[in-house]
């Protein structure tokens, strides 16, 4: 049986998360559905920009081993991932090996709070650490997954950028019920 990886944000009063709180117990067999949605990585060479808040990170991390998996010349990519705080940040061995494996991918970190000083991530978020200059052309291909806010305000920014809105694919966290 393959092995996955998840990624899970503990919320108050959250269906899952009350349930590994208090239910769950090591070993529990736990049955899972595949994504009915439509986010997925669309092979092309044009640049990939990847934005990504919180727990958002998981899908890009394998979307980059995909990107890694593909023949020939890789596109470039630009990650730019933030939480509230430093402590918040996670995967970052996951990131320094996808950086190894894909020289081509910039990783920017941003925290709204830095906790750490050593913490060598922008004072920012994620949305705002994209600029103009990161844009290569309109046909850059942008992936954004997070809270709704981080969603809107992120597509609305790179298309202020020159990133055509269709090229501009986005999976965004709604709570369950």
């Amino acid at each position: 049986m393959p092995n996955i990886d998840l990624y899970i944000r503990i919320l108050p009063d959250g269906v899952m998360s009350n349930y590994l709180k208090s239910e769950a117990e090591l070993g529990d067999l736990v049955e899972l559905e595949a994504p009915f949605g439509s986010f997925r990585l669309r092979k092309s060479k044009a640049q990939h920009i990847f934005v990504a808040g919180g727990t958002g990170l998981a899908p890009f991390l394998s979307m980059f081993e995909a990107i890694r998996l593909y023949s020939g010349t890789k596109p470039p990519i630009l990650l730019s991932f933030g939480c509230a705080t430093d402590a918040g940040l996670f995967g970052k061995t996951e990131l320094e090996d996808a950086a190894f494996m894909l020289p081509n991918l910039d990783c920017r970190l941003s925290v709204e709070q830095k906790l750490d000083e050593d913490t060598e991530a922008l004072i920012g978020n994620p949305v705002t650490a994209i600029t103009a200059q990161d844009i290569q052309s309109e046909e850059t291909v942008a992936y954004l997954c997070g809270p709704p806010g981080m969603i809107e305000a992120a597509r609305n920014h790179l298309v202020e950028l020159g990133v055509n809105a269709d090229n501009i694919f986005a999976e965004q966290f709604v709570s369950s019920g």
